[in-house]
């Protein structure tokens, strides 16, 4: 199968679903995004996300993020839909 035409471009997002309780309640932490074409790779996810991924921290450091984050938004209230956890 050859996808990857002279002008073809593919998104690649990546990251780490959360399920929480109740209904509505999951998040997704987003690691990786990144435009592919046949002839390179950008990693577009700083200029998207106006933030570094998580991927650049140490694994506690991680930890630690991921539970302020989502503490703060089990504190807020959120309800809603899928949300992004930012760092």
């Amino acid at each position: 199968m050859n996808w990857q035409g002279p002008n073809s471009k593919l998104a690649m997002v990546g990251g780490i679903m959360i399920n929480c309780d109740g209904e509505k309640t999951d998040k997704f932490m987003p690691l990786k995004f990144e435009i592919r074409t046949k002839e390179s790779n950008r990693d577009v996810f700083e200029e998207t996300f106006k933030m570094k991924s998580f991927r650049h921290y140490s694994s506690e450091n991680i930890m630690i993020k991921l539970r302020d984050q989502f503490n703060n938004s089990i504190k807020s209230g959120n309800q809603g839909e899928t949300e992004v956890i930012k760092t």
